[in-house]
């Protein structure tokens, strides 16, 4: 999914953070991170990273973890 349809379909993340860049053609297309926080069952949280590629494409989700 390109990022903005997670935009779109989940809101606004908790935290954007630019972590990288790739230099291509003469010009650099950076890399993003964003983490989400999953209201669950009995009141948990649960945390997870999203990492988009240089085009804006998400190519990872990482569950960080449960947040009490």
């Amino acid at each position: 999914m390109h990022k903005y349809q997670i935009l779109k379909d989940c809101g606004q993340p908790i935290s954007r953070e630019t972590v990288g860049a790739n230099y291509g053609g003469g010009w650099y297309r950076y890399v993003e991170e964003w983490v989400y926080i999953e209201n669950g069952y009995g009141g948990n949280q649960y945390m997870y990273l999203i990492r988009f590629d240089s085009d804006g494409i998400a190519r990872e989700i990482k569950y960080l973890g449960e947040q009490k």
